[in-house]
């Protein structure tokens, strides 16, 4: 199986760029860029899930995590019936991160806060015994603080999700002062925007310098997986691989 722990097979694809393939269609597109990687989306209609996970893992896809309709602190989900539906779609044994979201609730430091943060404890244990795999929490505007996620991880024990495209929209910026996502961060999403329109999804060619600069400065190899939704795919696979080794990610 290619190792993902080297660049050029952790770069990967979402199912969110191509929500109408099936998950032969979408292993065609990751053979056919040379990607080892892929992240799916589960719950949301995706055309990969009648096939399951089974033909990504034979073809030695690594898959860098499953996307949930979860929010850590939040009663959102039936947790029993997302680990019925899961075991149907992952390989017996295999252990997959699960990601997900954090409450903002989860920021308040009043007896909110208490409350959501007991909630969010047992559904970290719950989704790590899904799935093998302490959950991933993403970067998501709407959602947790940066500190709040650092300190989930500490305790809680989950890691972060680096969605640039997310944490632009969640801090107004692309930096690390407390040094929470290079101490948690266990995979990375990219997308194209830009800082003065982050509502829209453009080519990755559009990605701030501030973004490619951030994923150089994270500590170690993680998978990297692209959700291009402007109609680039192509470009943007090209632009993924140039630009981590223009900044300094070796590619073999």
């Amino acid at each position: 199986m290619t190792d993902v722990t080297t660049t050029a097979s952790r770069f990967g694809l979402s199912s969110g760029s191509a929500p109408g393939d099936t998950a032969a269609q979408l292993l065609a597109r990751l053979q056919r860029w040379e990607l080892g990687t892929v992240d799916l989306r589960f719950g949301k209609g995706h055309a990969w899930e009648a096939g399951g996970t089974t033909v990504f893992t034979t073809a030695g896809i690594e898959i860098a995590h499953i996307g949930v309709s979860v929010t850590l602190g939040a009663v959102d989900v039936d947790l029993d019936a997302l680990e019925a539906g899961l075991s149907r779609m992952l390989d017996p044994g295999r252990a997959v991160p699960v990601k997900v979201f954090a409450g903002a609730t989860l920021d308040d430091q009043g007896a909110a806060g208490a409350k959501a943060w007991d909630l969010a404890e047992r559904q970290i244990t719950r989704l790590a015994r899904i799935s093998g795999r302490p959950p991933l929490v993403e970067t998501h505007h709407g959602y947790a603080s940066i500190a709040t996620l650092g300190e989930l991880c500490q305790k809680l024990g989950c890691a972060v999700l680096l969605d640039v495209f997310g944490l632009q929209r969640l801090t107004g910026g692309l930096s690390d002062p407390d040094d929470v996502l290079r101490t948690w961060t266990r995979a990375v999403q990219v997308k194209g925007f830009a800082v003065d329109d982050v509502g829209k999804h453009l080519p990755l060619s559009r990605m701030p310098e501030a973004a490619w600069a951030l994923l150089r400065d994270l500590p170690e190899p993680v998978p990297v997986t692209l959700e291009s939704r402007s109609g680039t795919i192509g470009d943007d696979i090209t632009t993924l691989k140039r630009r981590y080794q223009t900044a300094g990610k070796e590619t073999s």
